[in-house]
């Protein structure tokens, strides 16, 4: 799976000093967040803008002074992830317009991603999972990553906007692939005794890491991600074959985990294998 690095935290920060941190932060996204309710409250887009307010009160409850470090650092993450909600369905919305969305889906991602490097920062001891929460965390990842298979399959779609970013396009696969593949990495398969259940269906889908629907459509998303990848770099020599051996890998183990699961516990439950099946059958994956 693919691994992230830590970022080296600053040296002896005091308590207030990291509070005065989430403070400042959580005092800018608030402002930015009234702006943008201030521009944007016609009908048309109301629930965008129920967005923007919910945003608005994480922030003003992060600012409440009585709440604890790690739990300013949850509301902060939670407001990210609706600020930021703003702006991707725009994006989504007008199909990724060539001439402005990288930039706009680049500063996505390091929006998104803020909270994580905060974490990092102030709690360097601890995993991210444990001070956000895993459903947080797992969110955010969830949400770079879908970020990126939007964007992606928008450019995929149009041959000559294929060819012309075809660098920048790769790039944003192979990114896409990592925010996936973290995002079952964010929390363990925990012991059966854990999830006191009879259905044995439960207990399987909870040892393959499938906690949601999201996580299960995250492995489809990937499998695209990396199908889309190895046919963009399949009549290239400048790329390295080991990354590519890789992504094959990560894309037939995704492509093959989500069959056992919609043809086992979930069959009959509104999910097709057939386009998994599809991929797999394809040249990409039977290299």
């Amino acid at each position: 799976m693919i691994q992230t690095d830590s970022i080296m935290a600053a040296p002896c920060c005091h308590p207030n000093e990291k509070s005065l941190t989430v403070v400042n932060l959580l005092q800018t996204l608030a402002s930015d967040c009234n702006k943008m309710l201030r521009t944007n409250n016609n009908a048309d887009n109301y629930e965008k803008s129920e967005t923007l307010s919910k945003c608005s009160l994480m922030c003003n409850e992060g600012l409440s002074g009585n709440i604890s470090l790690k739990h300013q650092l949850q509301l902060y993450a939670k407001a990210m992830l609706d600020f930021t909600f703003y702006t991707e369905s725009i994006l989504t919305e007008t199909d990724f317009p060539e001439h402005s969305s990288e930039e706009k889906v680049r500063d996505l991602l390091k929006q998104l991603e803020k909270p994580v490097e905060l974490c990092q920062e102030l709690f360097p001891q601890e995993q991210v999972g444990e001070i956000l929460g895993a459903e947080i965390y797992e969110c955010i990842c969830w949400r770079q990553g879908a970020l990126l298979y939007m964007y992606c399959s928008t450019v995929n779609d149009d041959a000559e906007r294929r060819n012309r970013t075809k660098d920048m396009f790769n790039q944003n696969l192979l990114k896409g692939i990592h925010y996936l593949s973290k995002m079952f990495l964010v929390r363990k398969c925990q012991d059966n005794e854990e999830f006191q259940s009879n259905c044995q269906h439960t207990i399987n889908l909870i040892k393959k890491g499938i906690y949601s629907d999201t996580h299960l459509l995250s492995l489809m998303y990937k499998g695209d991600l990396c199908n889309w990848y190895l046919q963009s770099c399949n009549t290239e020599t400048s790329q390295g074959t080991d990354r590519s051996i890789d992504v094959i890998s990560e894309g037939r183990t995704a492509l093959e985990t989500f069959i056992q699961i919609t043809d086992g516990p979930l069959k009959n439950q509104g999910w097709s294998s057939e386009r998994a099946k599809e991929l797999l059958k394809g040249p990409q994956f039977t290299r």
